[in-house]
């Protein structure tokens, strides 16, 4: 995998045309396949996934200075909420008991 530059020069304009792509051989031949096209990726950002790509170190990082906290899960709860609109279950009126005796209306 790299990242590719491809200058065009139409008139009296060049458009940079930035790829991410990868090589392969078909049949004996040397191939290329495009991944992303990243042109309208700010600059700074094309350059950190040339790195990356290069596997290159980007950064040193004070490990004393960062600290791994637990988040929120959120990717579960989204999916669900995404397949109850499909079934259009967020339109029924659901009344729900919990342990403790407390009724409520979902």
């Amino acid at each position: 995998m790299y990242v590719e530059e491809i200058k065009n020069k139409q008139k009296n304009k060049t458009y940079i045309t930035v790829l991410i792509r990868e090589t392969y051989r078909k049949a004996g031949k040397v191939l290329h396949r495009t991944l992303a096209n990243i042109s309208k990726l700010p600059r700074p950002t094309i350059e950190q996934i040339k790195k990356i790509i290069a596997n290159e170190t980007i950064y040193a990082v004070n490990q004393r200075a960062v600290s791994i906290q637990e988040g929120q899960e959120y990717g579960a709860s989204y999916a669900l909420m995404k397949l109850a609109k499909e079934l259009a279950l967020d339109t029924l009126s659901i009344l729900v008991a919990n342990r403790g005796g407390a009724m409520f209306w979902l």
